[in-house]
């Protein structure tokens, strides 16, 4: 997407509903109000910025609470999903961060 100024410093803004191939939402199609952020994630050494919705803060959990993502997904090409988290009664998609960090590593080289 470009570069975003964070604290002085420029960091690569990457648009994650790209790279995953799912389809973003807009604003009037969703029934509460959202206020539009930019995560900063550091992974080895490498920060990248992506615009998010929403931010919960960050919840730890235990790894035998991740669940096997299902066969469609999981067997599709591309996939960066690791598992399925169940939180607040929703399911959320747990992302490999290394394989994601790494393939976009590749892209931006």
């Amino acid at each position: 997407m470009g570069l975003a100024n964070v604290r002085g410093e420029l960091v690569i803004c990457v648009s994650l509903s790209r790279v995953l191939g799912v389809e973003e939402v807009s604003s009037r199609q969703q029934q509460s109000m959202i206020y539009e952020r930019l995560l900063v994630a550091n992974w080895d050494g490498q920060r990248l910025a992506f615009p998010v919705d929403e931010v919960y803060g960050i919840h730890r959990f235990e790894p035998q609470q991740l669940k096997q993502p299902p066969a469609t997904v999981a067997k599709s090409r591309g996939t960066y999903a690791r598992g399925i988290l169940n939180w607040q009664q929703r399911a959320i998609g747990f992302l490999d961060a290394e394989l994601l960090f790494s393939t976009l590593n590749r892209s931006l080289s």
